[in-house]
């Protein structure tokens, strides 16, 4: 009886562990929980790093590209999204997660997998596109950076 009383209580613990509803503020979970919620660029632009802000707004500035335009860019969590993360490797303020989609309203996103470099900045984690951001625009110099930024927001 008393084998079964502890096999129980262990698996409520564990049940009730991975039910959490809230994770700990500047976490990398509530970054990917705060990114399912966000709603338009003001409220994105918060879970990317300072860096990946600025390469888009300097292309941004060369033509016009809207806010929405630009929420479009960058990667989010789609309402409904589901996902696991795979792989976790945090060095200090630096980090490399690997996530899958397990759910998401768009059907061929599930089991897509993503990997995102992370960076602690202003107390949180961060997602890093800087430098592929700057390498993107740079190897589309020919159209212009705004136009190529009106084209990748149009595609999504």
């Amino acid at each position: 009886m008393k084998g079964l009383l502890s096999v129980i209580m262990t698996l409520s613990v564990l049940f009730l562990w991975s039910c959490k509803k809230d994770a700990a503020p500047g976490s990398i979970e509530s970054l990917f929980q705060g990114l399912g919620e966000a709603k338009g660029f003001i409220e994105t632009k918060r879970y990317y790093t300072d860096g990946t802000l600025g390469a888009i707004e300097r292309a941004a500035s060369q033509g016009g590209v809207t806010p929405d335009q630009m929420s479009r860019i960058l990667p989010s969590f789609t309402a409904g999204a589901r996902w696991e993360e795979l792989s976790r490797d945090v060095r200090g303020n630096r980090a490399d997660v690997t996530i899958r989609f397990v759910q998401h309203p768009v059907q061929n996103m599930v089991g897509f997998t993503v990997r995102f470099r992370l960076i602690r900045e202003d107390g949180g984690w961060k997602i890093d596109l800087k430098e592929e951001v700057e390498q993107s625009l740079s190897t589309m110099k020919k159209e212009g950076a705004a136009d190529y930024l009106r084209k990748l927001g149009s595609f999504q």
